[in-house]
């Protein structure tokens, strides 16, 4: 077997190991814990194949976003938690981690129109007017309906004696060292 291929190999079993790295991490992300929520989403800068990645102080968004099976209105707030590496809340108080005010309902929602099924489009920006992720790290938002007199579920999260509806996750990275790649050839 040449140099060559086994550069190769070895290349496609490190990128293997990252693949199903990244792959098991995935199912922290995004979920759901009502049967009226589908289709949750976390979208970085409006492109859906950016991985949910903001970087400290630049220009970078994420939406996050579901639908409620639901076209009557329901006042869905969100609630923005600093999480530590395990996705667990962190102790960082809320000013220490956010500027602005938490708990906020969300302004953007739509109505499904000429869909077999009616639904109501629920989206939130971060960074907002109104908050501002201001330190790097996990963050988890939790969404939940003030107005909600629903039973709570085995294993719902609960938030403020409201059952959690939805939770998007994504990450603020402060890039302190810059990592170069390079490869040469053992020859002479």
């Amino acid at each position: 077997m040449t140099n060559l291929m086994k550069c190769y190999i070895w290349h496609f079993t490190v990128m293997v190991i990252v693949l199903s790295f990244c792959l098991s991490t995935a199912a922290q992300t995004n979920r759901t814990y009502s049967s009226l929520v589908h289709t949750v989403q976390s979208i970085v800068n409006d492109d859906w194949m950016h991985p949910d990645v903001l970087v400290l102080d630049s220009e970078d968004f994420v939406t996050l976003s579901f639908d409620y099976f639901s076209h009557e209105y329901h006042r869905i707030c969100c609630h923005l938690v600093h999480c530590n590496a395990d996705w667990m809340d962190s102790e960082l108080s809320e000013n220490e981690y956010m500027e602005g005010m938490n708990d906020l309902p969300i302004e953007y929602y739509a109505n499904s129109l000429n869909t077999t099924f009616l639904y109501t489009h629920y989206a939130v920006c971060y960074p907002n007017d109104d908050a501002l992720p201001k330190v790097s790290g996990n963050y988890k938002v939790l969404f939940f309906d003030e107005e909600s007199t629903a039973e709570i579920a085995d294993g719902q999260p609960v938030y403020k004696d409201h059952p959690v509806i939805a939770e998007c996750c994504f990450r603020k990275v402060e890039p302190l060292v810059d990592v170069a790649v390079g490869e040469t050839s053992n020859t002479d």
